[in-house]
């Protein structure tokens, strides 16, 4: 079950995005799973979740991602797709807020990618034209 396999990861207690971001930037391999967490930069919470994707691109131990208060546009659509085209270690990702031109530029990542087992995004804005990057 997923609830099973999401326990298997060593949870990863950090109190902001800045907190993971700086634990993967320093090699830290205890880090596994990537909980939703705010952001301690209240101006710029998505800028952080931008490096945060950034960081993955060649992190080999984190397994599952969740960012999902956060909106994922086309320009971070676009960071997390070349992050799913680089990495082949995240089995999970939560997304937040997707809007069409977000997934429209995340479908090429996920094209790529050949790891992800699942894709959540329940918060979103997408109407038929972005559900076709998907099926396309």
């Amino acid at each position: 079950s997923r609830s099973a396999e999401l326990d298997y990861y060593r949870w990863v207690c950090c109190r902001s995005i800045e907190e993971a971001l700086e634990r993967l930037q320093n090699g830290d391999k205890a880090v596994t799973y990537i909980p939703s967490s705010k952001s301690k930069e209240k101006n710029s919470p998505n800028l952080n979740v931008t490096y945060l994707a950034e960081a993955l691109k060649t992190n080999t131990t984190c397994r599952a991602l969740s960012v999902k208060r956060t909106v994922i546009d086309q320009k971070r659509g676009k960071v997390f797709a070349e992050m799913l085209s680089e990495n082949s270690t995240l089995r999970h990702l939560n997304l937040g807020f997707v809007t069409d031109t977000g997934l429209m530029a995340l479908a090429p990542g996920l094209e790529n990618n050949c790891t992800l087992n699942s894709l959540h995004f329940p918060h979103n804005k997408i109407s038929d034209r972005g559900a076709e990057a998907l099926i396309v």
